[in-house]
């Protein structure tokens, strides 16, 4: 039996930091996708975004 997986995809805008968050400068306005995996844990939904997630997008066919 293949086991589901449930992944969380958000966004992250790293030049946001600090005295430049408010410049308007390409760092500024960049926005990385970040992907990790959603657990079960205890009756809670968690995850851990520190850790590393492999996957593999396909287009449909």
């Amino acid at each position: 039996m293949k086991s589901l997986r449930a992944l969380l995809f958000y966004f992250t805008h790293p030049g946001r930091r600090g005295l430049d968050a408010k410049k308007d400068s390409t760092e500024q306005r960049r926005s990385s996708i970040q992907v990790t995996e959603l657990r079960e844990e205890n009756g809670w939904l968690t995850c851990h975004r520190d850790e590393p997630t492999h996957i593999s997008l396909r287009l449909p066919k």
